[in-house]
Order: C-alpha cells, then structure tokens, then sequence
C-alpha cells in the first residue's frame, strides 16, 4: 500500500485535480467537489477479503453493479465506492465498487481482492434515485442522504 494514508489521498487529489482539468470550466472551478474530493474527506480504509463461501463473483467489468446487486441482497453488506490498490504493492489506483461490512471490504468483481481498499459508503437505493432522475446536486449530498437511508434500508433486508 503506499507508505501513508496521506500519500494515499494525494494521489486521489490529483486524479481530481486532472478531471478539473479534462471537463472544462464548469468542473474546473475549485469552488466544486468532486467524488475525488468527498471520498479524500469521508472515506475510510477497509480490510480486504474474499466473498464468503457460497457468494459468487459477479461479471468483470461491472464493479460497481456486481457490488450493488450484492448490497442490496443481503443484510449485514453495505455498498461503497471509492478506489482500490492494484499491482505491485497496490500503487496501481482504480476506481472501484466493493461491499463492506463494519470492518472489511469485499471483494465482488476481482478474482483475488486489491491489496487495499479506501472508500465511502453508499445507499444503493438512494444510488438508482440519482443515476434516473439526477436529484441530487453534489457528491455531499449523496453521502449526507445515502448516511440517513442506510440505517432504514438494513432494518429491511433479509
């Protein structure tokens, strides 16, 4: 893992630095969060782990909808995103979907989980709410919204 948890959300800073960057003056304004942004605040370190025994992977590619299928399914999982650590000593930094519980993630895409895992967690519900009708307005609503309706949503599954 990189030597630090602050090299660690440097490294993430500059991936948002660069989108600022690529997408022009709207994202270029350093008045506007970008996920980058939020999840250098809020994210947390996770241990990395298999699915447990019976849990399939999903499809390659699909990280982010393989780890929501698998929130939502089942109690005691909780979704997030954030980035993963790859490669050699995981300095390879992807962008990635995962499920946690309250002290590791798990791994639903990969054949053998990334050397480390830093993220926040989601609503999955409150996520499909976005993706259709774009409610919400910046990545720190998503995470003040998603925070609230996680505790009703895991009284609801199975």
């Amino acid at each position: 893992m990189y030597e630090s948890l602050v090299q660690l959300k440097a490294s993430i800073l500059e991936r948002a630095d660069l989108l600022r960057v690529r997408c022009g003056s709207q994202a270029a304004n350093p008045e506007r969060r970008l996920f980058e942004d939020v999840v250098v605040e809020h994210g947390r370190v996770y241990i990395p782990r298999s699915l447990p025994f019976g849990f399939q992977l999903g499809a390659p590619n699909r990280c982010f909808h393989n780890a929501w299928t698998v929130a939502l399914m089942r109690k005691g999982f909780r979704y997030a995103e954030g980035y993963v650590g790859c490669g050699v000593a995981g300095h390879n930094v992807l962008a990635h979907g995962f499920v946690v519980d309250d002290e590791a993630a798990y791994e639903c895409t990969f054949p053998e989980p990334a050397s480390w895992y830093f993220g926040i967690e989601f609503d999955p519900l409150l996520l499909v709410v976005n993706r259709q009708t774009r409610a919400f307005s910046s990545p720190d609503d998503w995470l003040t919204d998603s925070a609230a309706a996680l505790r009703r949503l895991e009284d609801a599954r199975v």
